[in-house]
């Protein structure tokens, strides 16, 4: 029996490579008490990697705010639950601060978001697609870059999963810390590069 199309191209990718599990803390913020002392361990590392989750919309004329905002350093992640505590005003001043480096990709729309919770001045975002091209890449996407500099892949299976849900589950945790720990490495392999 001859082999199908599917497993023809599955055949042809090559090695499969290893599905990436972030392995340090997470630390989930859903008290406004709590942002506080949050912020200033954050703010003792001077780069962080960055993400927003934004609960899906799947109707034409439908839109949510950000409603998750990730910030990781080298050991642990801090997820705000922004639909849950607001945008406190330490959260604001991290974001404003041009000292604490926030690195991500596609942090753009990230950005627009969070300036429809709260209005400020971002100031501090490196965003890695910028770096990579510079470099030559031409997937530029937090998943390819991960693939390509890291060897690593990236579960897509919470993205689209209910980021408002009254108790987010340990997968969602997991993938949200992820995606902000990943931004971190990327940004530091990036930047060994580049020397």
């Amino acid at each position: 029996m001859a082999p199908s199309q599917k497993q023809f191209d599955k055949a042809s990718e090559g090695p499969q490579l290893p599905i990436f599990h972030y392995q340090g803390d997470i630390h989930l913020i859903n008290r406004v008490e709590d942002v506080a002392p949050a912020v200033q361990e954050l703010q003792k590392s001077a780069i962080l990697g960055f993400d927003t989750e934004t609960r899906p919309a799947f109707k034409k004329g439908e839109s949510y705010l950000p409603c998750l905002l990730q910030l990781a350093d080298e050991m642990k992640c801090y997820l705000f639950r922004l639909n849950k505590i607001g945008m406190p005003q330490e959260i604001v001043e991290l974001l404003a601060d041009e000292e604490t480096l926030k690195v991500g990709v596609a942090i753009r729309d990230d950005l627009v978001g969070l300036k429809k919770r709260e209005t400020f001045r971002p100031k501090g975002f490196i965003e890695i697609a910028d770096l990579a091209k510079e470099q030559g890449h031409h997937k530029l996407g937090l998943r390819s870059l991960a693939e390509v500099l890291m060897e690593v892949k990236v579960s897509k299976k919470m993205r689209t999963s209910n980021w408002e849900k009254k108790e987010l589950t340990p997968q969602q945790l997991a993938y949200a810390a992820a995606d902000a720990h990943l931004g971190l490495k990327l940004y530091q392999i990036l930047k060994k590069n580049s020397l």
